[in-house]
Formats: C-alpha cells, sequence, structure tokens
C-alpha cells in the first residue's frame, strides 16, 4: 500500500475516494491520532486523513488525481490557510469565554 493523498478536508476526501472507485480502483481511508475510535463528524478538522492504494494502482491513481487537480502542493496551501483561520476562531472563541467569565464573575 502507498500513500497517495492526504487531506483535513471530508469533502475533499469524499471526492478523492470517488473519483477514485470510478476507475475501479478501491482506496482506503487512514485517520490520525485517535482517528476512527473518537471520530466526531465536523470534529475532527485538524486530524489528518491519508488516502492509501494498493502499489500496483498507484501510478494510475496518482496521475488521475493528477488530472483532476489534486494535488499535495495545492491540498498543503489550502490546509495552510484553513489551519490559520480554525485557529484564529479558536483564539477569539476563548477571549469571548474569559471575557464573559471575567464580566459575570466578578459581579
Amino acid at each position: 500500500m502507498k500513500q497517495l493523498y492526504v487531506t483535513t478536508d471530508e469533502v475533499d476526501l469524499k471526492m478523492v475516494e470517488g473519483l477514485l472507485k470510478s476507475e475501479g480502483i478501491e482506496p482506503q481511508v487512514f485517520t490520525g491520532g485517535a482517528g476512527n475510535y473518537l471520530r466526531i463528524l465536523g470534529a475532527d478538522y485538524s486530524i489528518a486523513k491519508s488516502v492509501v492504494v494498493m502499489d500496483q494502482d498507484y501510478d494510475k491513481a496518482k496521475q488521475l488525481l493528477e488530472d483532476n487537480g489534486y494535488t499535495q502542493e495545492t491540498q498543503k496551501k489550502i490546509n495552510g490557510v484553513g489551519m490559520i483561520i480554525a485557529r484564529a476562531l479558536i483564539v477569539i472563541i476563548a477571549l469571548i469565554v474569559v471575557g464573559c467569565l471575567l464580566y459575570y464573575g466578578l459581579e
């Protein structure tokens, strides 16, 4: 088995899986960390998911993804921006929670 594609985007993952299956290539998806054991849809934004294929299907699968615009270089750029946005949102929410605790806790 060879790793073909890595993403944190569930929609992207399903598109890649569907594309491969439409050409008769059976992909397997592995999730990092606790992964499939503790996976809650939508709550695993920053957890990488790897798409792997059989060794004999790798070259065909890689060419298929490249022909359809799925390259790791493109994905790294998308994931980088997504992670910055996700981290900024976490900081904003944390500040709001701390602010509310301080404001209402002092009364």
